[in-house]
C-alpha cells in the first residue's frame, strides 16, 4: 500500500527556519532573509510620509486583523496575515509618496 505523505508544512517550516538563520547572520533580524530589509524600507517610506514607525506598526496591526477576520480567524495564518498587511500598508505609503 502506497501512502502519500504531504510534507509541505514540514518543508515550509524548514525553509522558514533556514531563512531566519541566514537573516540573523546577515544582521537583518530574525524574520527572514529579505524581511528585515523590507521592514527597514517600509519604515523609511513611512518616515517620508511623516508617519512614525509606531503609527506604521499600528496600521499594519489593523490591516492584519481585517485579513484574519476575512478568513474567519481560522488556522495558523497570523504570520501570513501580518506579512500581507505589512505589504498593503507599505504599498499604500509608497503610492502616496509617488503622488507627491
Amino acid at each position: 500500500m502506497n501512502k502519500t505523505v504531504d510534507n509541505t508544512d514540514i518543508r515550509q517550516k524548514m525553509n522558514a527556519e533556514d531563512d531566519r538563520y541566514h537573516a540573523r547572520k546577515l544582521g537583518l533580524g530574525g524574520h527572514g532573509t529579505h524581511e528585515g530589509w523590507i521592514q527597514a524600507e517600509g519604515i523609511r517610506m513611512a518616515a517620508r510620509m511623516g508617519v512614525s514607525p509606531n503609527t506604521r506598526h499600528k496600521m499594519i496591526e489593523v490591516a492584519a486583523y481585517y485579513l484574519a477576520e476575512k478568513r474567519g480567524f481560522a488556522g495558523q495564518g497570523a504570520f501570513e496575515d501580518w506579512i500581507k498587511g505589512e505589504a498593503e500598508i507599505d504599498k499604500m505609503l509608497y503610492d502616496r509618496i509617488e503622488k507627491h
